[in-house]
């Protein structure tokens, strides 16, 4: 009986669906072309392919959030009620004084048109549920205080809803009435990230904090979205009538569809600049308030008719949740390796699929990082420390910036091992750049780095049983660069490429009329034993600078002002009287030095290239700093924005010319 009555359904459905005697809606028929389209149902499938949703739902759903809520997600960072309304106000006014103008009156309870409804989380229950943030018969907006950050999340989402009902309850608003105010969400992250230091200690954040909060609520947020998905693409007639459900009413689909347009478009937005995100949201609401669905539908460069943009909006939002993912796992992984530094005692940590050494044992502490793929004849990256401070912590944090800095550019595909140096602050000796004054009073720094890269060999070894190659990839950028360029100096047998980034200004030359670290006229008086030049000569040197990086300036105690990146300047790295003989033998500007020395050694059969990257300087503060400086200048960059495909470029060189050699080899043999 059951089978034949859902047979019955079935029928009366077809005939039903082909009567014309009733006009669909608006919304009807678009929400119907959608589906037919098929590009949702492409989306869910491609959530559930390209992420572990499984693990993201008992990760931040049961574990960390509600549960039965992955939206509700509890916030770290806590807040009064009052402070949520002023940074929600503070908020608005940033956007621009249009939605200042909307915001201010509904949040200080003085609009005609909406109530602005607080009170404690739980103080209203309905059908046993606490209720949730809502615009209510579109005239109350009410948001239920927990005390945290999401209260501010919730102030301004339903406070953007307000924004879409200036004409009414248009149609185009019962399909992309939640795009603007999850777009509103994501711009609220860029402005919490984005507070100064003053204001965070105003309202008693704390950045690491807030910085973890702002990732939980857009996965918690995906969370939410993807749920939505998944019930409309299962919400057909007949697939509920194959599972004995009620199949979903029209309302319950644009419903849903609403909210995983939501996901879509919020990601879309942010990969737009920064200075378009305001003026196109503005765009999208005004549409909606005109009723244009098909404007409406092509905001922000999404098409949801067109398969081949749609792919590129899943791959926006699966890549969003995977960095955002990564980054609450890596910070949660660091505030462990700090507790367990404290402890003294060699350890190691598993992140994803690599596996992360701290050893504290060695004579310096050192990071080192397995690659995803461990194998035999891998080379090992090394990269130093570049903090000067005697705080511990901030020496492993930023030892394990460097590591994951390099584990991007790299994709996971090598061994890095970063050897923390030691520093004393601004007092010498600069171990930071290896000057002279480190190897007084038979100091050896240098060995010290040897002594981690054989330990780091020999953990390859034991714990995962690959042979490293013999010789690394010496990587480094400003103070990491000189100390690269120099240490190439004492052990360049042990270096098959060196690639330095923003230390142009001391590269060194094997000439006897230089002392140590611009020559090798002192070095067997320091170091006792000869310069090896014939290993230095096997070497594969890339240098690279920005060329802005001299409009940087600074100065030395006497007052002169000098380019604060160009080290022959810089009387702790490099002696000044050493400087100056240098800069009155080679040239006194840097770039023209820098491709003097290059020439050189060229001439003199050295592998070494130099490259001045365009409308580069030394870090994206000193590009901020001199296109103020220098209005004439225009789109400048740090060097963040190209060093990760130079560092590429020249470790897959490295490995290309290695195998290159070993052919020929193989050929002679």
């Amino acid at each position: 009986m059951p089978n034949f009555i859902d047979n019955i359904l079935r029928v009366f459905n077809k005939i039903f669906r082909n009567q014309n005697t009733l006009e669909a809606s608006q919304s009807e028929t678009f929400l119907q072309s959608v589906l037919k389209a098929g590009v949702i149902r492409e989306y869910t499938d491609g959530l559930e392919r390209k992420l572990n949703l499984q693990y993201l739902d008992n990760q931040y759903g049961k574990q960390i959030g509600n549960g039965n809520n992955t939206y509700d997600f509890e916030l770290k960072s806590k807040l009064t009620e009052q402070q949520v309304l002023d940074l929600a106000k503070k908020f608005f006014s940033s956007l621009g004084t249009d939605f200042e103008k909307k915001a201010e009156p509904v949040i200080d309870g003085k609009s005609t048109k909406f109530k602005f409804i607080t009170e404690p989380y739980g103080k209203t229950i309905i059908n046993g549920q606490p209720l949730g943030p809502a615009l209510r018969n579109f005239d109350e907006i009410f948001c239920p205080m927990h005390g945290d950050l999401r209260d501010l999340y919730s102030v301004v989402h339903e406070v953007t809803h307000s924004m879409d009902l200036e004409k009414g309850e248009t149609e185009a608003r019962t399909i992309f009435g939640e795009i603007a105010p999850q777009c509103m969400e994501r711009l609220l992250d860029e402005f919490l990230l984005n507070m100064r230091d003053t204001d965070m200690q105003k309202y008693g954040f704390d950045r690491d904090t807030v910085i973890q909060d702002v990732r939980h609520r857009i996965i918690s947020t995906f969370l939410d979205r993807k749920d939505t998905t998944r019930m409309l693409n299962r919400g057909t007639y007949f697939d509920r009538i194959d599972r004995k459900e009620k199949p979903y009413s029209f309302k319950e689909k644009r419903e849903f569809l609403r909210y995983t347009l939501a996901q879509m478009y919020a990601t879309e937005l942010m990969q737009m600049p920064e200075n378009k995100r305001v003026d196109v949201l503005r765009e999208l609401m005004k549409n909606i308030q005109e009723n244009d669905m098909t404007l409406c539908s092509k905001s922000f460069g999404v098409d949801l008719f067109n398969k081949i943009k749609m792919q590129n909006v899943l791959n926006n939002v699966t890549e969003s949740v995977k960095r955002n993912d990564h980054m609450i796992v890596e910070k949660n992984t660091m505030d462990r390796i700090l507790r367990q530094v404290k402890l003294g005692k060699d350890f190691k940590v598993q992140v994803f699929n690599q596996i992360i050494h701290v050893s504290l044992q060695s004579k310096i502490p050192f990071v080192l990082v397995t690659p995803a793929h461990i194998q035999d004849g891998q080379t090992l990256i090394v990269n130093t420390n570049n903090n000067e401070t005697t705080n511990q912590n901030e020496l492993f944090l930023q030892a394990m910036g460097e590591a994951k800095d390099l584990n991007n550019y790299l994709k996971g595909s090598a061994p890095i091992l970063i050897p923390i140096l030691p520093s004393l602050g601004q007092i010498p000796p600069y171990y930071q750049q290896l000057s002279a004054d480190c190897f007084k009073n038979g100091e050896r720094p240098d060995l010290d780095i040897v002594q981690c890269i054989n330990l780091a060999k020999e953990i390859m070894k034991k714990e995962h049983g690959v042979n490293l190659n013999d010789k690394i990839f010496l990587n480094g950028y400003s103070a990491p660069g000189v100390a690269a360029q120099r240490f190439a100096l004492l052990h360049p047998e042990l270096i098959d490429t060196l690639c330095v980034g923003g230390a142009s200004g001391s590269i060194p030359i094997p000439s006897s009329q230089l002392d140590y670290p611009l020559g090798t006229k002192n070095f067997r008086q320091l170091f006792g034993q000869d310069f090896n030049e014939e290993a230095y000569r096997k070497i594969t040197f890339n240098y690279y600078v920005g060329e802005l990086e001299t409009l940087t300036e600074s100065h030395d105690r006497n007052g002169k002002v000098y380019p604060m990146h160009d080290m022959s300047y810089m009387e702790r790295s490099v002696p000044s009287l050493q400087g100056e003989q240098y800069r009155q033998m080679y040239g006194q500007d840097m770039f023209a030095r820098a491709d003097t020395i290059v020439k050189i050694l060229q001439k003199d059969g050295y592998k070494i290239s130099h490259q001045v990257l365009p409308n580069i300087a030394h870090n994206d503060r000193e590009a901020n700093d001199i296109m103020k400086r220098f209005p004439s200048i225009k789109g400048a960059h740090g060097i963040l924005s190209c060093n990760d495909g130079i560092i590429r470029k020249s470790y897959n060189n490295m490995i290309q010319s290695r195998n290159i050699q070993e052919k020929n080899n193989d050929k002679v043999l």
